[in-house]
């Protein structure tokens, strides 16, 4: 059901925005050819702008993940031994190792 209501949504919206753009093309007071030449620029704009927010979300994300990765080690290290350090002073021989 929700699925619908999205596709929906989707659907509505991408409808409206061709809608106001063949509206907008038809009732501008440029030239056809002056309209498609700043469309064009407000495209390419949006692409640069896009391009830019996607590369600093990018970087975000990187720093996010890397302190959580450090927090995560510090936790581990932190609430679980270190299994070498915590049996070094169990002396076994090599029949306790055997099962002898």
């Amino acid at each position: 059901m929700a699925q619908k209501n999205i596709f929906r949504s989707i659907i509505v919206t991408a409808t409206t925005f061709v809608g106001g753009m063949a509206v907008g093309m038809l009732l501008a007071p440029d030239s056809g050819s002056k309209s498609r030449a700043w469309l064009t620029d407000q495209a390419t704009e949006l692409s640069d702008w896009m391009e830019r927010q996607g590369k600093f979300a990018s970087r975000q994300t990187n720093l996010k993940v890397g302190k959580l990765r450090k927090n995560m080690g510090r936790g581990v290290k932190r609430n679980f031994p270190n299994l070498y350090e915590a049996t070094e002073h169990i002396s076994m021989s090599d029949q306790d190792g055997l099962g002898v």
